[in-house]
């Protein structure tokens, strides 16, 4: 959960990170595989980032998966940051209780994010989230939260983007 907890830090991110990490330098690649670059360590990018990358590139390129087991962010297009949908995790109903059915609601998937017209489809752990338009930067380890009518339903912790 990479990104988690990480907004609340009022002084530079990298400054804060330097004093806590030993930075793991690696691979940058894109969504084929292809090498560009190297990077300082995973812990100081987050999904959707595009300045910092210290990389070349004729079109401009964004963070668009963060691979901590083999050390590596992968890069790729604004469009390659769309995702359709999201599984959530570790949910929270305000009632206590989870929808019987899918609903349609408004979902919050950072805190500066617009609300976006989306379905939920409840299951027992987890919560899978379909976006009426794909979303950019859906990030693991952050929060979303599920809105009816301008209420708060619940909410969770994005697990994965899909």
């Amino acid at each position: 959960r990479s990104s988690q907890d990480i907004c609340f830090i009022t002084s530079d991110y990298g400054s804060f990170l330097n004093r806590y990490l030993s930075p793991a330098p690696g691979e940058i690649i894109d969504s084929r595989g292809k090498v560009l670059g190297k990077h300082r360590g995973t812990a100081f990018y987050t999904i959707g980032q595009r300045h910092g990358l210290e990389l070349a590139t004729p079109e401009p390129l964004y963070v668009t998966k963060i691979e901590p087991d083999t050390n590596r962010l992968v890069v790729g297009s604004k469009e390659e940051l769309l995702c359709p949908g999201l599984t959530a995790t570790q949910i929270n109903w305000v009632s206590g209780k989870m929808p019987a059915q899918p609903l349609a609601v408004e979902v919050k998937i950072r805190y500066r994010s617009p609300l976006v017209p989306a379905i939920i489809y409840p299951k027992k752990e987890s919560v899978e989230v379909r976006f009426r338009e794909p979303q950019p930067a859906v990030t693991p380890g952050q929060a979303v939260v599920f809105y009816h009518d301008s209420e708060v339903l619940g909410g969770g912790i994005i697990e994965s983007p899909k």
